[in-house]
């Protein structure tokens, strides 16, 4: 797939899994993912997008339990909100261009088990809530 991801990609309501790594996209993560409320996996990394901070849109998606954007040309800081993915049990922000330290809200999330920020330009120490 090459292009950007259309933002009708949105109107599959029923989706629970969207898996698009490993192409040629374009362009930055569309906020109207935010309304595919029964995703539950979600794939966006190893793709070609325009350097941009983390899709706040993503953040509205409650029922979410694994995340990947690897690789996905993120810039800024991990949201705070982030820490509010009751549901997240796999969370991939590896080799991205991340600054800033990890938020103390990644503590509340008591089903994660997979959490990789390599390759970030992070800093500070590990929360304590973790």
């Amino acid at each position: 797939l090459e292009g950007t991801i259309p933002p009708s990609i949105s109107q599959l309501l029923a989706i629970q899994n969207l898996e698009v790594n490993n192409n040629i996209l374009t362009g930055t993560v569309p906020d109207t993912l935010s309304v595919m409320s029964n995703l539950t996996e979600l794939r966006l990394g190893d793709n070609d997008y325009a350097p941009h901070s983390f899709p706040k849109g993503l953040l509205r998606l409650s029922n979410l339990q694994k995340l990947s954007l690897s690789r996905s040309s993120l810039t800024g800081s991990i949201p705070d909100s982030v820490g509010f993915l009751s549901q997240l049990q796999s969370l991939d922000l590896s080799e991205n261009s991340l600054r800033g330290s990890l938020p103390e809200t990644l503590g509340y999330l008591s089903l994660l088990r997979h959490l990789s920020l390599r390759n970030n330009l992070l800093t500070g120490s590990l929360p304590d809530s973790l």
